[in-house]
């Protein structure tokens, strides 16, 4: 089984946050708590900017591009990663329920009913032609904005609008999708204060990642999946 997480190298000027640090303490974590999984870290320049588009939503396309390349040549299960992650578990349990492609959708109600954050993929045709779908979506999306925008508003970015579009059109190319929760797999704002011993994934976002990447104190509603970034791997305290 591998693990597939891509970081872009941005410029200093585009004041993005320190995604190094993310992805290090990412790869330490999936060492401690998956050691049968490959971690693989693909670093990327990251692109230019483009007139009218917004910096990550042009990096995500040019994620799910390199992604699409990979799930076309995979021989074996796939856990694709924001590098924004912290494994606080054995996520590979995820491939105990039966889909070509699984995603995790939000645990309590939100602006966007899903987080394309993980995603987890089965070696097989019915995935390529979805992830290919997707691909083929995201890019329309990207040229024609009166397109987008009313998925845009309902999933936000390119990558889930153009998931979230295949899902609402039943177009899943043969492929068997399934919804997985996040509060387990990619657990998000709503979840964090909710984190326990069934929680594999904890994805460091917005002010979370705002928190310990400036070594903030655990507090409130984030102290559980704070305290998760800071505690030191078992091999470390031997």
């Amino acid at each position: 089984m591998r693990l597939i997480t891509v970081q872009f190298d941005y410029p200093r000027e585009f004041h993005k946050p320190r995604y190094s640090t993310l992805l290090n303490r990412f790869r330490e974590s999936v060492a401690e708590h998956m050691p049968g999984v490959r971690f693989e870290e693909h670093r990327i320049e990251a692109p230019g900017r483009v007139e009218g588009k917004e910096v990550a939503f042009v990096s995500n396309t040019v994620k799910l591009a390199h992604w699409v390349n990979e799930v076309r040549q995979a021989r074996e299960p796939l856990i694709l990663a924001d590098c924004d992650m912290l494994a606080i578990g054995d996520a590979s349990v995820a491939f105990e329920h039966d889909f070509d492609v699984a995603y995790t959708v939000r645990t309590q109600p939100s602006r966007c009913p899903m987080n394309g954050g993980i995603m987890f993929v089965r070696p097989t045709a019915a995935a390529v032609r979805f992830f290919e779908a997707m691909h083929g979506v995201n890019r329309l999306m990207f040229n024609n904005p009166e397109f987008h925008e009313p998925w845009k508003k309902k999933y936000v970015g390119y990558n889930q609008a153009a998931f979230g579009f295949l899902l609402e059109t039943g177009q899943l190319h043969g492929a068997k999708v399934v919804a997985l929760p996040c509060r387990k797999y990619n657990a998000v704002d709503n979840d964090w204060a909710h984190i326990d011993g069934d929680t594999r994934f904890i994805h460091i976002k917005g002010a979370l990642r705002q928190a310990v990447l400036s070594k903030q104190i655990p507090s409130g509603k984030m102290a559980k999946a704070m305290n998760a970034w800071y505690a030191k791997p078992a091999a470390a305290v031997r």
